[in-house]
């Protein structure tokens, strides 16, 4: 699958010599990723830093950190709520967010201009495959993704995907990027734990190791969400909560209300 790269780099008037020289190879390098590896990449000058950093890091935090190794939270936002954009790269992988590196980690700039996104990759699986302890809900939706065929999934899986409520004005967090402000752009960070694509039709599922009312809620907001965010018809799409252990009277109520449940 290809990659875009995008470089979010602002040339300050306060910028020292060193901080300018910085900047500037970021740039170099980006340019140089495009001409060597001909991976699409933009360089964005003018940005909102905390639209850009709720958008694209924070909404894909979880399986960001899993990738990188690092805390979105730590990396790019302050204690103080200050957040550092500036310098920041993020690699897209389908118009969705698939990695990133902070400013002070330039070495990430240079290594993949000279190995390419074959290197990239496999940075990918070594810190998935090296992840600290996983928690019950993310062990339960590992083991869905691998069973999932078998369970008659057999369409595309995709992990955490992020219920961007600014594309009702027409943007993507791969498209709009810089300084444009959508109503949309204070809410909350909200993602579908696992979305199934198949053939037109999508299933929305909220992972918990036990049913319970708020995997329900969430189930069903989620599904009412996506179909307005994508303008799909109802009927096109379903939701389920994956879980381990069953509550008998949220299971009725999950029948009642179209909620499928699947026990991994």
């Amino acid at each position: 699958m290809a990659y875009k790269i995008v470089l979010w780099q602002r040339i300050e008037p306060w910028f020292s010599d060193q901080m300018l020289r910085e900047a500037q190879r970021r740039i170099r390098s980006v340019e140089e990723i495009q001409s060597r590896w001909g991976v699409e990449c933009d360089v964005v000058a003018e940005f909102d830093d905390e639209q850009v950093y709720r958008r694209v890091f924070y909404a894909r935090r979880n399986i960001l950190s899993r990738r990188t190794g690092q805390s979105v939270r730590k990396e790019l936002r302050s204690r103080s709520g200050n957040f550092f954009v500036n310098g920041t790269v993020a690699v897209f992988q389908d118009g969705e967010p698939f990695y990133y590196a902070p400013p002070h980690r330039a070495e990430f700039l240079e290594s993949f201009r000279e190995k390419g996104p074959a290197w990239l990759r496999s940075v990918v699986e070594q810190n998935e495959a090296t992840a600290g302890r996983r928690s019950r809900a993310e062990k339960l939706a590992l083991k869905f993704c691998e069973r999932a065929e078998q369970l008659g999934f057999h369409g595309h899986l995709k992990r955490e995907y992020p219920l961007n409520l600014a594309r009702l004005a027409g943007t993507s967090p791969a498209e709009d990027l810089g300084t444009s402000h959508t109503p949309f752009a204070d809410l909350s960070a909200k993602s579908i734990d696992i979305l199934h694509d198949h053939e037109g039709t999508y299933d929305v599922m909220e992972v918990k190791p036990r049913l319970n009312w708020e995997a329900l809620g969430q189930a069903l907001g989620y599904r009412e969400l996506l179909c307005v965010i994508e303008n799909l018809p109802q009927d096109k799409v379903r939701a389920h909560v994956i879980c381990k252990q069953v509550d008998s009277a949220i299971a009725l109520a999950c029948r009642r209300l179209g909620v499928g449940i699947i026990r991994v």
